[in-house]
């Protein structure tokens, strides 16, 4: 049978994070048999766990016992972080992942917490993609564009079933270009060329972007 260990949390040292990957974290000391360990921790983990400290819970655990607390506290604090995540705005399962593990969440929590976002149907990639897809595409963006960003955010299109035809109007894609071109301003020499390259990285095709750009210039 195990023995209670001596135990405490160590909030960050109160600095900048340098980038998302450098967040602090909180430490957990765990003193057993003149023998100790630090185990990092998001930090509103850590808060969560001091916070049980202060109500005198878990003083008289083991290393099993307090380990398996703060499991159950990843996962609850992953699954709150998710809700205030899209709270926000509007995710991916693969943006809320990528937070989550900037916070700190190990993989376990990560995967709870989504689990839960889809059970509750807060998280569907298709949806998003569907979306994200229709407000882009309204706002000028090519269909290359889209893919190209809806990939950034863990999304492979090539899985989504109908992609495109189903998502947005694929017929519709040089009236949009030729919308875009028209709004844009170039100037000479070469106002065609400028301007194909243009609508290209928005993601029009290159057919669609330099027949755009010479209709709209005449």
């Amino acid at each position: 049978m195990q023995d209670p260990v001596t135990w405490e949390v160590i909030p960050p040292a109160q600095r900048r994070a340098r980038s998302w990957a450098d967040r602090p974290r909180a430490t957990l000391v765990i003193e057993a048999c003149n023998d100790g360990e630090e185990v990092l921790l998001p930090v509103v983990v850590g808060k969560a766990l001091n916070r049980r400290r202060k109500r005198g819970e878990l003083r008289k655990a083991t290393r099993k016992e307090l380990l398996d607390a703060v499991s159950d506290l990843q996962r609850s604090c992953a699954k709150e972080r998710l809700f205030e995540h899209l709270q926000r705005r509007d995710m991916s399962k693969g943006e809320v992942a990528s937070r989550l593990a900037r916070d700190g969440f190990p993989r376990f929590a990560q995967e709870h917490a989504l689990a839960v976002g889809e059970r509750c149907g807060l998280l569907d990639d298709q949806k998003y993609a569907e979306r994200f897809a229709h407000r882009k595409s309204n706002g000028g963006w090519g269909l290359k564009r889209i893919e190209m960003e809806l990939g950034k955010r863990g999304i492979d299109v090539s899985v989504l079933a109908g992609w495109p035809e189903d998502y947005l109007e694929v017929e519709g894609e040089y009236r949009r270009a030729l919308e875009v071109a028209k709004r844009k301003h170039v100037s000479e020499p070469n106002a065609c060329g400028k301007l194909a390259r243009f609508l290209m990285g928005r993601g029009f095709s290159y057919g669609i972007a330099l027949k755009a750009a010479q209709e709209s210039l005449g």
